[in-house]
């Protein structure tokens, strides 16, 4: 089997867009000053840090918005029982996970900025559609839409990192972008809080989707005409800078974009243990997350439970403390010299916080026996 240098791979990446000048660089040892690189670092993170941030917090924020309708009525108005409205949160993943490998085809196919920002448009249109429902099926079958197409951002926004910037540049970055849906869960829970002391014909629950289905579709637009996509096509680069960024591509042996799927690479990943390792990290990190991001409202250990005006004002500071700690890990990841450390401290951390959460509840349960649910008036 031959197996080709990174040089000869990456050439092949820039020969598929018909870069000449770019070939001709590649692998050049010709001296980059170092304020020309901190100046083009500069000039991405300008153009592609808040994109992607502001399109991950509305993704969080359109996924979790069935949680806030719960609180408005969105049950009571369907005749959604416990299960229906389990399920409804659930289908969102069901369309996510089936999605997930076409998604992942069209992302190397088509090209990348143009195919997330359609895939952020029609989600913003699905999520509008959201307010039509009249009973668990129509309801049903938007969520499953919905999670089909949020399934682009994601791997997205890692191969956008992966082309765009060098290893030791990527956690702080994409710390940020994980941060990012903390301070979405903050907003939503805001404007929620406005939405649900409006008083028409609508229903506040169908006016929830329909305002952040409009904002999504309208930031799409603008992810459209802004977003690059191969930095060897990208319009707001000059050409040396289009270079110094595919040598900058070349020394990390990440690779530009390329629409021909390389098995040798498939076969390489999927017998790394690293890939089986963080497959079971993920499963076991999201598993709760499914059912939290839609049933996050719930009444307080001591039995008082909010009024519904009051609930998203309360659970955007719930929310607070993630966003918080997402940046401050991110900030702290390029730091650590032993990578494979920083891990299993997360995990730590996460999980003994969780059992000290668990302990207090529990003990808080047995000194404060509620007689009765009270409701605060807002």
């Amino acid at each position: 089997m031959e197996f080709k240098s990174k040089e000869a791979e990456l050439a092949d990446d820039v020969a598929a867009a018909g870069s000449v000048k770019a070939i001709a660089q590649i692998g050049s040892d010709e001296h980059i000053d170092a304020e020309a690189r901190r100046r083009l670092v500069r000039k991405l993170d300008l153009r592609l840090i808040p994109i992607l941030c502001i399109t991950y917090a509305l993704q969080s924020i359109d996924r979790t918005t069935l949680s806030y309708a719960a609180v408005f009525g969105v049950r009571e108005d369907l005749n959604l029982t416990s299960t229906e409205f389990s399920w409804a949160g659930a289908l969102l993943y069901i369309g996510y996970l089936f999605w997930e490998f076409p998604t992942n085809v069209m992302l190397q196919k088509l090209p990348i900025n143009r195919f997330m920002a359609a895939t952020v448009i029609i989600w913003g249109a699905v999520l509008m559609c959201h307010a039509a429902a009249v009973n668990f099926s129509g309801l049903a079958a938007v969520r499953t839409f919905l999670g089909a197409f949020e399934a682009s951002i994601n791997p997205g926004t890692m191969l956008l990192f992966s082309m765009y910037y060098e290893r030791k540049e990527q956690p702080l970055r994409m710390g940020m972008w994980v941060g990012s849906a903390g301070i979405g869960y903050i907003c939503s829970g805001i404007v929620s809080f406005g939405i649900g002391h409006i008083q028409g014909s609508l229903a506040s629950w169908r006016i929830l989707f329909l305002f952040w289905g409009a904002i999504t579709v309208a930031w799409g637009v603008v992810v459209m005409l802004w977003l690059p996509g191969s930095p060897l096509t990208a319009k707001f680069l000059s050409e040396e800078e289009r270079v110094m960024v595919i040598n900058r591509a070349n020394t990390q042996g990440t690779g530009i974009e390329n629409k021909h799927f390389k098995w040798t690479q498939f076969r390489e990943a999927m017998t790394d243990l690293k890939t089986w390792l963080l497959f079971t990290f993920a499963v076991a990190s999201n598993t709760p997350n499914g059912g939290l991001t839609v049933v996050s409202i719930c009444p307080l250990s001591n039995g008082v439970m909010p009024s519904r005006h009051l609930v998203p004002f309360l659970n955007c500071w719930l929310t607070f403390p993630s966003s918080k700690v997402s940046l401050f890990r991110a900030w702290g990841s390029p730091s650590f010299r032993q990578h494979l450390s920083r891990c299993p401290l997360a995990v730590f951390s996460s999980s003994l916080a969780y059992a000290l959460g668990r302990s207090l509840s529990q003990h808080d349960s047995i000194i404060h026996e509620p007689a009765s649910t009270q409701v605060l008036s807002d």
